[in-house]
């Protein structure tokens, strides 16, 4: 959705309607093949509106845990084989 040149009302109005569900107001920008077409704004909407930043905060979770797994593993292998 290109919002250049919009005043913040109209920007809220176009928001509002695409919340909404109304069609051919925007095209997702994960369809576009460059960021030219609303800047980087309209990338960092749609992620917000598609609920992807919470996604990627529970992957990242999920990854720490892991990784604090293999972390302590480790460790403990190297304690276990450290002559006694």
């Amino acid at each position: 959705m290109d919002v250049s040149g919009l005043s913040d009302h109209q920007i809220e109005e176009r928001i509002g309607a695409v919340v909404s569900g109304a069609k051919n107001i925007a095209r997702p920008i994960a369809d576009a093949s460059s960021t030219k077409d609303g800047g980087i704004y309209g990338w960092l909407l749609e992620l917000g509106c598609a609920d992807d930043f919470t996604k990627v905060i529970e992957a990242f979770k999920a990854a720490a845990v892991i990784v604090d797994r293999l972390i302590e593993s480790t460790e403990k292998s190297a304690l276990d084989s450290e002559p006694g």
